[in-house]
């Protein structure tokens, strides 16, 4: 049998000894089996009578981090009282007004804008001509009795510019005077100083993503071309979070829409881009130097030093030489220098809105305090109270893993992390949470009240002319950020975000 008195190892003795244990006790040999003593097992010592089994776990009995990352969104959602049925209602909400208070408008004026340069650079108005820093020469002899002496170094002498001539042009620094027509890009190069230029400026930051490829021209007319797709319709109906464009294969003839690769980016980086260089018009810029915005560089002064007879009875001209000046320029005789008009810069005293003229690099309110690049530390990730941060994979990969083309954005509020479920979503959930987190404390976002329309804020910063009364045949664009969040409870209105982010951190 398989057990007895001679040492063998009994089938009903201690929970040790059992029949598998009866077989261990053996071991083959080259001549057969022989017989190990009693409570001897092989590659034990004599005296090991039980060792517990090291466990080694299934792949599939293994806690992905991309399932601890979904139960963690599930369980912030538990804590804000936020069922399924709701999160998916306040995201309809956000798409219907992302494209109603930020895509259309944008791209209307950037129509605008475009139609605007085309028309000023291919009907250049007449300018009169300025009389400019003119040498001995340019002024007694070139300019004498002549409407403008000639320009800077000009050697004319008396005949250079003709006695009693024809006038020369003036030369303008940054302004075109010569009435020819020319391409919209050289009317841009050559009016720097132009609303429509400036305009343009702050206009091509919603097409310009800090992450995208070298090509920067040519990613920034991908992303313009894409975020007028994405305002066609009124709900972001073509939205696709981890590709953009038509990457099924099609192109979208309608629409003109170009292919989309893994170079360009994608809906949802196109759409949190958007959305945040949005904000940065609307939320009240910091001051000068403080929180990413650049130090106020000083104004830049005309020259003031004065040749012979400049600026006797007359206007002062920019360094004017011999005769520069007098009685508005020898041989201009009387007749005062009129600055070009064919740009029309607005001096500063009549500069009404002063928001236009805030530079396109100075506006970043929201990017410098509530949005995070990816691949930034903890210390910097904690940058204001609530911060959108963008990760460097999607849960449960690797960096640089290729198995997801997509990118993946959580929230960062009052530094406890808020996890939000990744996928096509998630750009949506996130913004929907930030509207959450700010209903919950106070309803502003710096020195801004979300509560109210945001739509005159955007213009202003956008458009030279300050905004006078509501459009209203289109209501739909002055409604409020926080309007998303509809329907509302009072079970909602209970949540304390203090007591949410301390049942986080006790079940982390």
């Amino acid at each position: 049998g398989m057990g007895g008195d001679s040492g063998g190892i009994g089938l009903f003795g201690s929970p040790l000894h059992s029949p598998t244990a009866a077989c261990w006790a053996t071991r083959p040999t080259s001549t057969g089996w022989t017989q190990q003593p009693a409570g001897t097992w092989s590659g034990l010592s004599p005296e090991a009578k039980y060792q517990k089994a090291m466990y080694v776990p299934m792949l599939g009995d293994r806690l992905d981090r991309a399932v601890l990352h979904a139960q963690r969104a599930a369980a912030l959602l538990r804590e804000l009282r936020v069922s399924d049925t709701l999160l998916e209602r306040w995201r309809d909400n956000l798409r219907l007004w992302i494209s109603a208070a930020v895509l259309k408008p944008l791209m209307a004026l950037a129509r605008e804008n475009e139609a605007a340069i085309k028309h000023t650079a291919a009907h250049p108005q007449p300018a009169a001509a300025v009389p400019t820093q003119a040498g001995f020469g340019g002024g007694l002899g070139g300019g004498l009795f002549s409407a403008v002496p000639k320009p800077a170094g000009a050697l004319g002498g008396f005949g250079g510019g003709g006695l009693f001539g024809v006038p020369q042009p003036a030369a303008v620094s940054g302004a075109t005077v010569a009435c020819v027509p020319m391409s919209p890009e050289q009317w841009v190069a050559s009016n720097q100083a132009h609303p429509l230029v400036h305009q343009l400026r702050k206009l091509e930051r919603f097409w310009r993503l800090p992450s995208a490829a070298s090509d920067g021209s040519q990613n920034a007319a991908s992303v313009k071309q894409r975020v007028k797709e994405l305002a066609h319709g009124h709900c972001v109906a073509c939205y696709r979070w981890n590709s953009g464009g038509t990457s099924g294969g099609a192109r979208n003839l309608n629409l003109g829409g170009a292919l989309w690769d893994g170079t360009l980016p994608t809906d949802a980086e196109v759409i949190m881009h958007v959305f945040r260089t949005f904000f940065d018009c609307v939320l009240v810029p910091p001051p000068p130097g403080v929180d990413g915005r650049p130090p106020k560089a000083a104004a830049a002064q005309p020259a003031a030093a004065l040749g012979l007879g400049g600026g006797l009875f007359g206007p002062r001209p920019v360094a004017g030489g011999l005769g520069g000046g007098l009685f508005g320029g020898l041989g201009g005789w009387g007749a005062p220098a009129q600055p070009a008009t064919s740009l029309s810069v607005p001096a500063v005293e009549e500069r009404k809105n002063e928001n236009f003229w805030v530079g396109a690099e100075e506006m970043v309110s929201f990017s410098a305090r509530h949005f995070c690049p990816p691949g930034q530390p903890a210390s910097e990730q904690a940058r204001s109270s609530v911060v959108v941060v963008q990760q460097r994979a999607l849960p449960g990969e690797s960096v640089g893993s290729t198995r997801g083309q997509g990118v993946h954005y959580d929230l960062l509020a009052m530094h406890v992390p808020w996890a939000v479920r990744a996928g096509d979503n998630n750009a949506w959930d996130v913004l929907v949470l930030l509207a959450f987190y700010c209903e919950k404390t106070g309803g502003t976002l710096g020195r801004t009240r979300l509560g109210e329309e945001l739509h005159t804020a955007f213009r202003s910063a956008l458009v030279p002319e300050p905004a006078v009364g509501l459009d209203l045949e289109d209501a739909s664009r002055y409604r409020s950020f926080l309007s998303i969040l509809h329907p509302w409870s009072e079970q909602l209105e209970v949540v304390q975000v203090d007591s949410v982010n301390a049942a986080l951190k006790t079940n982390a």
